[in-house]
């Protein structure tokens, strides 16, 4: 298993949410990756239409609900940092 280069923010049931090394100016992005293979699976990241982060799955990715709540629970906490700024 290779390590990422950025220290995890979030550790799942199988994937990794790590701060991604292209970052916008004013909100995070986070890599989402398999923990076994350190595949980039998708980010989750500002989406401005609808002024939430949002999951921008990769192509060909598949999750399950567990994976699906993981991603649901970094979301909510990446919103609540982003209210307490």
């Amino acid at each position: 298993m290779t390590e990422p280069l950025q220290p995890i923010l979030y550790r799942g049931h199988y994937i990794d949410f790590i701060p991604s090394l292209i970052q916008a100016p004013k909100t995070e992005v986070i890599d989402i990756r398999a923990r076994e293979s350190a595949d980039l699976l998708g980010q989750i990241k500002w989406y401005g239409a609808w002024r939430k982060y949002s999951f921008f799955p990769f192509p060909n990715c598949v999750f399950e609900k567990k994976c699906l709540n993981d991603i649901i629970r970094v979301m909510d906490m990446l919103e609540r940092r982003r209210k307490n700024r």
